[in-house]
């Protein structure tokens, strides 16, 4: 959904998906900090409202807000890191002068500071689960997509909070990508007493290698 509201937005600033095709390039997320106060049904239609925050020399931040129909107030709020990349080799490239006159047509904006993902040693019991990334789990680039890493975590995490709880914040950062046919291990802790609501750290890993994909801390209540 907030993806695809960044699609539409980039569109409208005259750099549809085929541009980046032909260019050779392509946004990919790095980070995603997501805050839902309120339940999103699957069947009830949204207004995203979405805008560039900053940018950096390879990096920009999109803000996002989302309204459920007669409502003033967003239901859920996110912003996302998104890296401007080299399509063959993934390595970063320098976002284009006349691209961010396009998104940000009103004049440069500050750069935004970006407080570093930590997570504490796990102290609980770890909830680990083992999935096989397919086929319908990958993006047009061939790499898992970054929605099916919340889905991962959700579902360890779930365990972890308790049964009745939801998630109110996921901040998910990712290092490094995963392919059709890979192994992800998935592990989930709880951080601190759970009480009211439930932090829970998590990760996830290459199963074969262990090398880290993704890193993410949440709050249930």
């Amino acid at each position: 959904m907030l993806e695809e509201a960044a699609t539409l937005a980039s569109t409208e600033a005259g750099y549809p998906t085929p541009w980046y095709a032909q260019e050779g390039t392509a946004w990919v997320i790095r980070r995603s900090t997501i805050n839902c106060s309120t339940p999103l049904s699957h069947a009830v239609d949204v207004e995203i409202v979405t805008w560039v925050a900053d940018f950096r020399r390879v990096r920009s931040r999109r803000e996002y807000e989302v309204y459920v129909p007669s409502s003033t107030v967003a239901a859920l709020t996110a912003h996302t890191d998104w890296v401007y990349v080299d399509r063959a080799n993934g390595r970063p490239r320098r976002i284009p002068e006349a691209m961010m006159s396009a998104f940000v047509p009103e004049g440069m904006l500050p750069t935004l500071p970006r407080t570093p993902l930590v997570l504490p040693e796990p102290h609980h019991e770890v909830v680990a689960i083992e999935h096989l990334a397919t086929s319908k789990d990958v993006d047009a680039l061939g790499h898992v997509n970054n929605a099916r890493y919340f889905d991962y975590l959700e579902e360890a995490g779930r365990r972890v909070a308790g049964a009745g709880r939801r998630p109110v914040r996921q901040d998910l950062e990712y290092l490094a990508e995963a392919k059709e046919e890979d192994r992800l291990l998935c592990r989930c802790w709880a951080v601190g007493p759970q009480v009211s609501r439930v932090e829970v750290a998590g990760e996830i890993l290459l199963a074969t290698r262990g090398s880290l994909l993704t890193r993410a801390r949440s709050v249930w209540i």
